[in-house]
Parts: structure tokens; C-alpha cells; sequence
């Protein structure tokens, strides 16, 4: 049976969840962040870090700290670009390349740090939640094969001429 015809615009519902992939893999935003360590708290506050380290641009949809709370899913451990937020959504921060230290711009040090994953416990006191990114689009898309009703979620309404046009000339 052949599927029906794609409207011009995209599935909304499909279209948000696009957008909210980060841009960059775990590794990327992990190296990312360690790239501004020293940076002033005055230019990279705590979401600032993980929207640029994630999307490259610290002002991403103006994400604050507890927008983290809901970012990929809920994981047990801690890896490489793994990112650990507040579970009252005060602070968040991303675990270091090496997975052993921990990224985040600290309000007694008035700079981006990068500190022995064992603080955790002094930097969020009231507990915190580690979220896995997703994949990004740039991995999702370089390794591994999406299904036909992933792509007609995505469709334009040039690539629906594109695609009306090349099914007449079978």
C-alpha cells in the first residue's frame, strides 16, 4: 500500500522535535565547553555554558537552567557531555571530555570552571538529575538511516514538488 501524499507543510508536532536536537554530539559539546573554561561568569552564566556547548550560541532560545531539566533523557550515569541540573532548575553544567570533571560556571569563582566530578554533591546540595543527549542532527544524520516517515515529517513544500515529480516519472 502506498503511503498518502504529504501535505505542503510539515507535521508541527515533528517539526519541534527537530528543532530541539542539538547541534553539536556529546564529545563536540563536552570539547566545547572545555574551550571556554576561565571565561567570566558575566559572559557564560551556568545555561549559557551548555546552550553554547550544545547549539553554539550561549542565548539558544533563551534556555535557562531548568529548560535542562527536561533535555534528552534521564540517565543514570555520568559520561562525556552529559549534562547535570539542579532538580530545583537553579544550576546546570556538562561533564568534561575525560568524563571525570565537571564544566559549569560557579557564582563563588565568577568564571566558567572545570572541577573533579566528586563535587558534585558541594555544587548541587539538593540534589541533581543527569539528562544523555539526544543525538545531534550532524550524528543522527552521518550515521545512521532514517525511515520514510521520519523524512515526510521534515518535508518542505519544495521537496514535495521535488517528490511528486520525480514519482510521475516512474
Amino acid at each position: 500500500r502506498r503511503p498518502p501524499r504529504s501535505t505542503p507543510k510539515p507535521s508541527s508536532a515533528a517539526s519541534d522535535v527537530y528543532k530541539r536536537q542539538p547541534k553539536y554530539s556529546a564529545a563536540e559539546a563536552a570539547a566545547r565547553a572545555e574551550g571556554i573554561v576561565g571565561a567570566s561568569r558575566s559572559e557564560y552564566q551556568c545555561n549559557h555554558v551548555v546552550n553554547y556547548a550544545y547549539y553554539g550560541n550561549k542565548g539558544y532560545k533563551n534556555y535557562l537552567a531548568k529548560d535542562y531539566l527536561n533535555f534528552g533523557t534521564h540517565s543514570s550515569d555520568l559520561q562525556t557531555g552529559y549534562i547535570c541540573v539542579a532538580k530545583n532548575g537553579v544550576h546546570v553544567g556538562i561533564v568534561s571530555s575525560d568524563g571525570k570533571h565537571f564544566i559549569h560556571s560557579s557564582s563563588s569563582k565568577y568564571q566558567v570552571i572545570k572541577v573533579d566530578i566528586s563535587q558534585l554533591k558541594y555544587i548541587f546540595p539538593q540534589g541533581y538529575d543527569i539528562r544523555r543527549p539526544n543525538q545531534s542532527l550532524h550524528s543522527t544524520f552521518n550515521k545512521k538511516t532514517v525511515s520514510y516517515t521520519h523524512l515526510r515529517a521534515h518535508e518542505t513544500s519544495l521537496h514535495l514538488v521535488c517528490r511528486l515529480l520525480l514519482e510521475k516519472k516512474k
